[in-house]
């Protein structure tokens, strides 16, 4: 039998087992409880590596400055391609050169849990929107295609790899997405169709093979998450993923009045004084979170 539950969901009778079902919209979304492990688990690593990684250059010694936006025109540092890799090259060359020779997830996992941190959060597409997974959708750019780690650089599953051996030491293991493609075709096109022929699926794919314990979503500063249908990857995230009992995820699904997500995201922030819901705070090491050769100290 169906029954209300303050109007924010459905909750259905099986037996003795109660499932709570999520309507797409933010108030019942963000009645999600936050999974025990989280607030058990206070401290995590984020790992940025891409094409980006090859140049590892931000202008800014000692500012405020992310060296993985290089590839993006925004940035007043885009004579540095150029000016050291010749006028013909392009950003998506630097993929081409992330052969990944010292990768060894193995090593890596091992740092994560020396430090101390329960979980880690592995950049699996950046803004860029070079996938460093295992997919079937549509990875390309408007100058390249095979936009991806399995057929471009590494030729390997690094999420997958990263994820399996940090699962055998006992970590909880997140992703990064980025809602945005700087360069993919149907982004530039039309933003509401990519949504529907690339983010939606993609989404759904990666969650399903990699099951991760938490999903950091990133693009709240231009369209609105009616333009990418996030209510309904949430609504299927807390309803249907695999996922769906431990899952934990945050605040970034594109723009809305209110704050809205099970983890309150700050960066360089410190909580913001947040005292009545769960959030996280995102520092780097450098002000860089991908590696800026050019850092001074």
């Amino acid at each position: 039998r169906v029954i209300q539950n303050n109007r924010r969901a459905r909750v259905v009778e099986l037996g003795k087992v109660y499932v709570k079902k999520y309507e797409a919209n933010w108030k019942s979304l963000n009645s999600a409880p936050v999974p025990k492990w989280f607030n058990e688990a206070k401290l995590a690593l984020y790992m940025f590596w891409g094409p980006y990684s090859v140049p590892a250059f931000h202008p800014n010694r000692t500012g405020q400055g992310y060296a993985e936006w290089i590839g993006n025109n925004e940035y007043g540092y885009k004579d540095f391609i150029p000016k050291h890799y010749g006028r013909k090259f392009v950003y998506e060359d630097f993929a081409d050169m992330l052969k990944g020779e010292f990768f060894d997830p193995e090593e890596w996992a091992d740092f994560i849990v020396s430090s101390g941190a329960k979980y880690a959060i592995i950049v699996a597409k950046y803004n860029d929107g070079f996938c460093m997974f295992r997919t079937k959708t549509d990875t390309r750019t408007i100058r390249r295609d095979k936009w991806n780690s399995i057929q471009r650089g590494p030729k390997r599953d690094v999420l997958g790899e990263l994820f399996k051996a940090g699962r055998k030491r006992g970590l909880k293991m997140g992703l990064y997405l980025s809602i945005y493609e700087w360069w993919h075709p149907l982004w530039l096109k039309d933003r509401k169709l990519y949504a529907k022929k690339v983010l939606h699926p993609q989404f759904k794919e990666v969650i399903t093979r990699y099951k991760p314990a938490f999903v950091f979503m990133d693009g709240d500063w231009e369209d609105e998450t009616t333009t990418f249908g996030s209510e309904e990857l949430v609504q299927w995230l807390l309803n249907e993923s695999p996922v769906r009992k431990h899952v934990v995820f945050n605040d970034r699904w594109g723009k809305t009045r209110e704050i809205n997500g099970m983890v309150y995201n700050t960066e360089f922030g410190g909580g913001k004084g947040f005292t009545d819901h769960a959030w996280q705070e995102d520092r780097s090491i450098c002000p860089s979170y991908g590696y800026n050769r050019n850092l001074r100290a």
